[in-house]
């Protein structure tokens, strides 16, 4: 028993560190997120996309690293498309379009990276990036198996593959 007991406190302290690596990732993972209400879920959108454009907005005049800037470009560009998309399909849906307005945390990221500066800056943007794209491809991958509006279901469904591939992208600047 107690040998038993040893071989499960050596294995935990192995995985540990693993699981503490990518907490973010990791506590999404084990708590699936039930799917938003059709309200919840424009609400969260419209945030999420002010988050990234503002965000990105300042990585394009504060980062020196090419592929911050690289990344934070292509943000603005994709999300000029999604908003379009966003739009159409909350029109078509028959919803009231949602106040643009971030989420407290996300308004006090902002205000944070307002005040780093060159590599503080980078490493800022990148974690709060990051971070919103593991929440919002969550969100996004559960409304699209099961919320509430169709119109909506397929507008989730159509953009998840390009919030993966940023989220991806963004992956790789943490390295």
């Amino acid at each position: 028993m107690l040998r038993r007991s040893l071989c499960l406190v050596a294995f935990a302290a192995l995985v540990t560190p693993a699981w503490a690596a990518d907490p973010v990732v990791n506590s999404a993972a084990l708590r699936p997120m039930p799917a938003p209400t059709t309200e919840a879920f424009l609400l969260r959108t419209a945030a999420a996309n002010l988050f990234d454009l503002e965000s990105s907005q300042l990585a394009l005049d504060k980062s020196r690293s090419s592929a911050v800037r690289a990344f934070a470009d292509r943000i603005v560009a994709d999300h000029d498309k999604v908003d379009a998309a966003f739009d159409k399909a909350v029109e078509e849906a028959g919803v009231e379009a949602p106040a643009e307005e971030m989420e407290p945390q996300q308004r006090l990221a902002v205000r944070d990276l307002k005040t780093k500066e060159a590599t503080a800056f980078d490493e800022q943007y990148v974690l709060a990036q990051y971070t919103n794209h593991v929440e919002t491809v969550e969100m996004y991958r559960t409304y699209a198996a099961s919320g509430d509006n169709p119109r909506l279901q397929k507008f989730a469904r159509d953009v998840l593959p390009l919030l993966r591939d940023q989220l991806a992208q963004v992956k790789k600047l943490r390295k």
